[in-house]
């Protein structure tokens, strides 16, 4: 029995359990410049663990006959053909060397890569790899995340349907702004949210201790940011996204011949992002589930009592920022951190450092370790933090006039603070504002008044505290 899932356009491959191995040792795992696959021909990883060919589910542009080809073309990319000629998909493979020197070989964990040979076939370089393109897969070895040299963002997407590997409407991201988190999305829409990496998993997640069956590690570094697991046992495992937004981890059981269910990263209703909004609590073990933090209250009653939670809470006393014997902060265990995309981290301070840190800027909302074992280690800061401190470690009176610069230029522009296409932290040096929100950049709307409007805000962004303006400055 094989159990297929969609690896690339057009192609499957194919899972072959342990007790029924191919019987064919002769089987090829490799394919030299213009050899290829022809519809019902395939190829199979050297300990034949995957087999990789055609599948029939349509697509976008489906090939509709037995014409489908598969190959490494002259120019050393890899191709699907319909027709006998015409192209229907490419790696697009920046190949430096001479293209018949260009090899493709499914591998043992179901990876298939590109390489380009030496002259003498000696060396090897890897030029492509499926890795790179999970699509509704994730499987051991993946790194989920962002190359931050290339910009290659390696996510998940849903087939359209269970039976049409089309693009669907789910996807699964890992974000990168602020400290990551992985985000579920629905036609782009914002719809789940994994907590960040806390040393053991993704916060919000119920693990708590070591696991037997995989080791998974975190990434981030200047040139990449990844999540990655490995398996640490025999068990045949993969994570799915499904057709209807589910991300479910899938164990083969050989008994029953079957896929099960073996856990689902949407555990319940509280991963629904922003469900109770800000400063709001859910617990599913209430009724409602959600509660305002201690110190806040319902920031509109009516909806709340309309199961509408989604305004979130609002301070009962405002804060008095700046008063040392005054205001301080709550202890809380046993939740999800909040939402990491306006936060700041260093890995080498404890926690009193990072609780002083806070305290110091009243834009900060709330401080954790970054990670919880050993006693916990690092420092993560949610709010708008000034660069003088995120790259001095340096306080003064004028740090919260960047945050304040932060959030007018955010509402301003449409923009976060800090984005894949955009820094809003380099304002100051960029000749004009960049307004990406659709109702601002309304045919309708001026985009000189705007950015006239904007003008001063931009030098909030500075980076040493003494070009700051001060608040009176702009309040004239």
């Amino acid at each position: 029995m094989r159990i297929q899932w969609r690896a690339m356009p057009y192609l499957y491959y194919s899972l072959w359990l342990i007790s029924l191995l191919l019987s064919d040792c002769g089987a090829l795992d490799s394919l030299h410049a213009n050899q290829l696959i022809e519809d019902g021909k395939t190829i199979v990883s050297n300990r034949n663990t995957f087999e990789m060919g055609f599948f029939s589910p349509g697509k976008e542009t489906p090939i509709t006959d037995k014409s489908g080809l598969f190959k490494v073309s002259s120019n050393g990319n890899l191709v699907i053909l319909s027709g006998g000629n015409t192209m229907v998909w490419s790696s697009n493979s920046m190949v430096s060397g001479r293209s018949y020197n260009s090899v493709v070989q499914l591998l043992d964990n179901a990876n298939l890569v590109l390489w380009e040979m030496d002259k003498n076939n000696t060396n090897k370089n890897l030029i492509w790899e499926s890795f790179d393109h999970p699509c509704d897969t994730f499987l051991p070895g993946i790194k989920f995340g962002k190359d931050l040299v290339t910009g290659l963002q390696r996510f998940m997407t849903s087939w359209k349907s269970p039976d049409d590997p089309s693009i669907g409407a789910y996807s699964n991201v890992l974000d990168t702004n602020g400290f990551p988190q992985i985000f579920g999305l629905q036609d782009q829409v914002l719809v789940s949210r994994l907590g960040p990496w806390n040393g053991l998993g993704f916060s919000g997640f119920p693990i708590n201790k070591a696991n037997p069956i995989l080791t998974s590690e975190f990434v981030i570094n200047e040139r990449e940011i990844y999540h990655r697991y490995e398996l640490e046992s025999s068990i045949v495992q993969r994570v799915v996204l499904t057709s209807d937004g589910r991300t479910q981890i899938m164990h083969w059981v050989e008994r029953i011949q079957k896929w099960i269910v073996y856990g689902a990263f949407k555990v319940d209703i509280c991963d629904r992002f922003a469900f109770c909004g800000p400063y709001g609590s859910c617990s599913i073990e209430k009724h409602p589930p959600c509660i305002c933090m201690p110190g806040f209250e319902p920031r509109n009653p009516e909806e709340w009592d309309a199961s509408d939670w989604s305004s979130g809470c609002k301070r009962k006393t405002p804060l008095n920022c700046g008063n040392v014997n005054g205001d301080g902060f709550r202890r809380t265990t046993g939740h999800k951190a909040p939402d990491t995309r306006r936060s700041w981290f260093n890995a080498s301070m404890t926690l009193g450092e990072c609780e002083m840190a806070c305290r110091r800027n009243c834009s900060c909302t709330a401080y954790a370790n970054l990670d919880i074992r050993n006693g916990g280690s690092g420092c993560l800061l949610c709010g708008y933090i000034s660069p003088e401190y995120a790259v001095h470690g340096r306080f003064s009176i004028k740090s919260d006039v960047f945050s304040f610069g932060v959030l007018v230029l955010e509402m301003v522009s449409g923009n976060m603070h800090i984005s894949s296409s955009v820094s809003i932290s380099n304002w100051d040096t960029e000749p004009e504002i960049p307004f990406t929100d659709s109702f601002l950049i309304d045919s309708s709307s001026n985009q000189n008044s705007r950015s006239e409007f904007a003008e001063p805000f931009t030098d909030c962004l500075l980076f040493e505290s003494r070009s700051l303006p001060w608040f009176i400055v702009l309040a004239v």
